[in-house]
């Protein structure tokens, strides 16, 4: 989230002859998502708008999301979120509403099968209605520590599955 340009932080990582970036910016909200291309095939990838801050504020918020197949025949959906403002709002339709229009992407470009990971700065701690409307649907397998634990990861995977979680620098 808040990325202007992912392929100077590929370069400034030494990064860049190993990963693929995708940026998107809506209106004045900026993301970006980056994949390894060894062993790593893109399958489809698209950004959709799912929510939108409450007036005065910055605007539409979407999702970035990515298909990816692995050379072992696995497949991963992968989405990139950046919550609507203020935060535990769920934006100008509420939560209920953000949490549909994500589950609905997810519907409509994953495939049964697909490991499905959900990660992003939601803008939205761990007691707020929209991680609670996600853990329906998701495992929530971490919380960061940055502003009482807006940023999130969730997926579809069995927790025996999760080999390690970690919150890096600052949240």
């Amino acid at each position: 989230q808040e990325c202007e340009d992912p392929e100077r932080v590929l370069r400034d990582g030494g990064l860049q002859d190993e990963y693929t970036a995708f940026f998107h910016r809506d209106g004045n909200n900026t993301m970006c998502m980056a994949y390894r291309r060894d062993g790593w095939f893109l399958e489809a990838h698209g950004h959709q708008r799912v929510a939108e801050d409450l007036h005065g504020l910055f605007g539409t918020r979407s999702v970035q999301w990515m298909r990816l197949r692995h050379a072992s025949g696995a497949r991963i959906f992968f989405m990139n979120h950046h919550g609507p403002l203020p935060i535990n709002t769920g934006g100008i339709c509420g939560s209920q509403a953000t949490i549909y229009n994500i589950l609905r992407i997810i519907e409509e470009h994953a495939q049964p099968g697909d490991g499905v990971v959900l990660v992003g700065d939601f803008n939205s701690d761990a007691a707020s209605e929209e991680v609670r409307l996600l853990k329906e649907y998701l495992l929530h397998v971490h919380v960061g520590s940055f502003l009482d634990g807006i940023d999130h990861i969730f997926s579809n995977v069995d927790s025996l599955q999760v080999v390690s979680k970690n919150t890096l620098d600052n949240g």
